[in-house]
């Protein structure tokens, strides 16, 4: 009898959530590839992706390997399993992909991935954040789907991966919410003393999005410090108390971002006085954005410099125009007239004028 389409998509939803609520990043698929762009960009906030889910466009979810290294064997053959095991040490992770390979899952990243291709081996050595594998609970448009063969992956449950065919495996450490092995880690898998407070603040941050209050926010926070730091030293008191409320707060006040998710703000006084002048807003919004909208921050406008970095594509003409109508409008004024040892002109932010 076939699946009821609405339970399987209920069933991804839920594993959706499971794995967000870890701190784990993801990414909408069909039929294996991605519905969006991902690449050295934030993930999608978990509504948008069920929105993906629900309106019947995403049947699966790609977890993104940032901190992750997955081992993706092509072929039903448990031989190589019994190989890649020896190779990089056993794992009880794993998901059965609807072509009967499989994906075995381990906690960090070699600093040198070897090519297994290369090697004859029918297997795909996957990790980092721009590459992805499907998770149980997807499934294709035949029916078949990708499921959970052991344990699933969740706190304290994947081994580190390591490549004893190597002269030294250096381990990166982890950057999203996979957990330490259950046995002792290596102490490069570990966060370090000093790097405790903003990793457990990053991924506070990220816990924060799914937790239903400041007290379950805390409990995973946690969880993640004693599975994932260095404990030789205990954190200050109350550090880990006023973390999970700085984040909570965060996301009360929907301010927690990401880098790449926040807002680029600019006061409706300066569109207004720049009305019909596109190339004028465009320079307009550019400065709000590299220097905070501060009213009295001074600043340089070098064209050449920002036209190479890609911050406008203006020719020295329309730059020179939309320069002169911030001018004009009271947006910027000459904060240091042109020096000829400097070379450049020193601009700053205006307050809204007493006359707008």
């Amino acid at each position: 009898m076939t699946a009821d389409p609405n339970s399987r998509q209920d069933q991804l939803i839920a594993e959706l959530h499971r794995l967000r609520g870890m701190g784990l990043e993801v990414v909408p698929v069909s039929e294996k590839q991605a519905l969006v762009p991902f690449k050295d960009r934030p993930s999608l906030p978990t509504s948008k992706i069920e929105a993906f889910i629900r309106d019947g466009e995403a049947t699966g979810l790609g977890l993104r390997l940032g901190g992750l290294t997955v081992i993706d064997i092509d072929v039903p053959d448990p031989s190589w399993v019994t190989k890649a095991e020896a190779r990089f040490g056993k794992t009880d992770v794993r998901v059965r992909t609807p072509s009967g390979g499989i994906h075995l899952y381990y906690a960090g990243q070699l600093d040198h991935p070897p090519n297994l291709k290369s090697e004859g081996w029918p297997v795909d050595f996957k990790t980092g954040r721009n590459q992805y594998v499907v998770t149980s609970a997807s499934w294709r448009a035949d029916g078949r789907s990708y499921r959970v063969e052991g344990s699933a992956i969740a706190a304290g449950a994947l081994p580190p991966i390591r490549d004893n065919e190597a002269a030294s495996t250096p381990i990166r450490h982890r950057q999203q919410g996979a957990a330490k092995s259950k046995s002792s880690a290596a102490p490069d898998a570990v966060v370090a003393v000093g790097q405790r407070h903003d990793y457990l603040v990053g991924r506070g941050k990220l816990l924060a999005r799914n937790a239903k209050s400041e007290s379950e926010l805390l409990d995973a926070l946690r969880r993640v410090f004693e599975a994932e730091c260095d404990k030789s030293t205990p954190l200050e008191t109350g550090e880990l108390e006023g973390i999970a409320e700085w984040c909570w707060n965060l996301q009360q006040k929907g301010l927690n971002f990401v880098p790449g998710e926040s807002y680029v703000s600019m006061p409706r006084w300066v569109m207004e006085a720049l009305r019909g002048n596109s190339r004028a807003q465009h320079l307009a919004l550019v400065i709000y954005q590299l220097h905070g909208g501060q009213p009295g921050k001074a600043f340089c406008l070098d064209h050449k410099g920002m036209r190479d970095a890609g911050w406008t594509d203006l020719g020295r003409d329309g730059f020179r125009s939309a320069l002169g109508a911030l001018l004009n409008a009271g947006v910027i004024s000459v904060q240091k007239q042109y020096v000829r040892a400097e070379k450049k002109t020193r601009f700053k932010l205006s307050p809204k004028p007493h006359s707008l």
